[in-house]
């Protein structure tokens, strides 16, 4: 993990979402406590248990959030892609703590912010404060849909729903730019059970798939399969 020594801009802050109502003066707080940081693929961010001291804002590249069982299984819970924040909701318990590991699946940059400045800025900026709470409804809002696709649909389901929020508005394809096995904890399948899923999807002429690009070839038969995996 290395602290890069790329100046953070003001415009930078104000294009991402839980910054963009701050004032000038509490952006120019957030400039001064907050630092860029580069992770090898494989790095790890942060660990469990570790004190939540920060949080972050990717800036390109991909990172992952999981636990390890006992026996050392990684169950995946989110793929933060960049232009995305996460642990910032750790900063309000009472002693704060990361409750999950965070990892660099690709090379990758983070802004990591300082959470106590953060949360002072928080008193007096009452739009920020709305932001926030948005952001973390959002959030439940998400972790509750996925445990539901988790607990009362079947692997089929939860992939072809994957597939669908991947592709692009307007196009038909994209690249999986997800490592399977880390998919596949995502998806709560093993990785073999993930190859054959996507096997079977092309032989039914739904997908192709050529090297990382995976194409919908038909978007009508996404619905009537996700009807039956129901």
């Amino acid at each position: 993990m290395i602290a890069k020594s790329e100046n953070i801009s003001i415009e930078i802050l104000k294009s991402i979402y839980l910054f963009s109502a701050l004032s000038d003066e509490d952006l120019k707080l957030i400039v001064k406590c907050g630092k860029f940081i580069s992770l090898k693929s494989g790095e790890s961010l942060f660990s469990q248990g570790q004190p939540a001291e920060s949080f972050f804002w990717v800036k390109e590249g991909q990172v992952k959030i999981f636990r390890c069982s006992v026996d050392g299984d990684e169950k995946v819970f989110h793929v933060f892609d960049s232009g995305q924040t996460f642990a910032e909701a750790f900063m309000f318990q009472d002693k704060p703590c990361y409750q999950v590991c965070a990892q660099a699946i690709h090379k990758t940059t983070v802004l990591q912010i300082n959470s106590h400045v953060y949360r002072q800025i928080l008193h007096h900026s009452v739009d920020t404060c709305f932001r926030v709470m948005a952001e973390m409804s959002s959030r439940i809002h998400g972790w509750l849909t996925d445990i539901d696709n988790l607990t009362l649909k079947n692997a089929n389901y939860r992939l072809i729903h994957f597939l669908q929020s991947r592709v692009p508005c307007g196009q038909d394809h994209f690249d999986l730019d997800i490592p399977k096995n880390v998919l596949a904890s995502r998806l709560s399948v093993k990785p073999e059970t993930l190859s054959r899923l996507l096997k079977n999807l092309q032989k039914e002429g739904v997908i192709k798939v050529v090297k990382q690009q995976i194409t919908i070839l038909h978007p009508s038969q996404f619905a009537k399969i996700l009807f039956k995996s129901n």
